[in-house]
């Protein structure tokens, strides 16, 4: 396929490519939006490489499996990057006074963690 042809596929998904963001709830206000958008794009460029033809492309990926397989690709970019955030966020003060003892006392670590399994022996099989 040649890199007129690519060119010429990628712009017509662009109308595409933002129905998938717009299904996934993401909104031009939000500061990843061009991110996945051109995440989707590099995704599509690379499934365009292993066929000569856009006929044989378009054949293999109609509008609706291209969307799907997008979709996907929204969510787990959005899912990455949930974890990303969710791992940068420090802890509150609030938390850390909860836990910080919990941690730095060995006893105290003990004492749970025999608590937790006395709870766990004492579940019925159907609980």
């Amino acid at each position: 396929m040649t890199n007129y042809e690519m060119n010429h596929l990628l712009k017509q998904s662009e109308d595409l490519f933002h129905r998938v963001l717009a299904t996934n709830h993401v909104t031009f206000n939000d500061d990843y939006y061009d991110d996945l958008l051109q995440e989707m794009r590099i995704a599509v460029f690379q499934w365009m490489q292993d066929y000569q033809e856009a006929a044989s492309f378009l054949a293999a990926f109609p509008p609706g499996r291209l969307f799907t397989r997008l979709r996907w690709l929204v969510i787990d970019c959005l899912r990455k990057r949930h974890g990303q955030r969710k791992r940068n966020c420090p802890l509150t003060e609030s938390e850390e006074s909860f836990t910080a003892p919990l941690l730095q006392d060995p006893l105290n670590l003990i004492e749970t963690t025999e608590t937790w399994q006395q709870f766990w022996l004492s579940l019925k099989p159907y609980e």
